[in-house]
């Protein structure tokens, strides 16, 4: 009976303590409503034009007391909006090096390495993937908000990261009209898991 009771304890002591490192770790689904990565590059040197992405998908999961985490990030790459239909449908093409969604449906980052200074993230390493080509990038996060919902009353985060990549890493995007640096932002909300 005692060896029983012995083991019980130490079960549940057991549970306990796993329950207790779970709890550190909390993942958060971007809602898609209010999730829109961006972008802004030079236009021909004179000017800059903007777009944004219409539909992504993606989770993080943070462990602010490990200084861990872990993002992933899916764009709908056909959702492409400039703003101009028409520059939009020539984007969405393969003509001149843009994103062919035919070929290419999907813009992906997953992450490597979360950077925290004390609880605050500060950074996010990981892998973009455009046109089935990925390369390491470095997320900045400008802004980072958790708390509660003030009208759902739920759990959420809200933030938003930026980088900048080089186009010629991700092939000829719109050749010598449009800049070499290419700035891509993400502004998320997500709802706790």
């Amino acid at each position: 009976m005692r060896a029983c009771l012995k083991k019980t304890v130490l079960l549940l002591c057991a549970g306990l303590s796993m329950t207790a490192a779970r709890a550190e770790s909390e993942t958060y689904v971007f809602d898609t409503q209010h999730t829109y990565p961006n972008f802004e590059v030079g236009h021909l040197g004179y000017s800059v034009r903007r777009g944004w992405f219409e539909k992504t998908e993606g989770r993080v999961t943070m462990d602010r007391a490990a200084g861990k985490g872990e993002m992933q990030v899916e764009i709908d790459a056909s959702t492409i909006n400039t703003g101009l239909a028409i520059r939009d449908n020539i984007v969405r093409s393969d003509k001149f090096g843009f994103l062919d969604v035919a070929r290419y449906p999907k813009i992906t980052f997953r992450s490597t390495r979360f950077e925290f200074e004390g609880q605050d993230l500060k950074r996010v390493l990981g892998d973009l993937t455009i046109k089935g080509t990925t390369k390491p990038v470095v997320l900045d996060i400008v802004a980072l908000r958790c708390g509660q919902h003030p009208m759902k009353k739920v759990p959420m985060c809200g933030g938003e990261a930026r980088t900048v990549i080089q186009k010629k890493d991700f092939g000829e995007f719109g050749g010598s009209v449009l800049s070499e640096d290419i700035r891509l932002g993400l502004e998320f909300e997500a709802y706790k898991e």
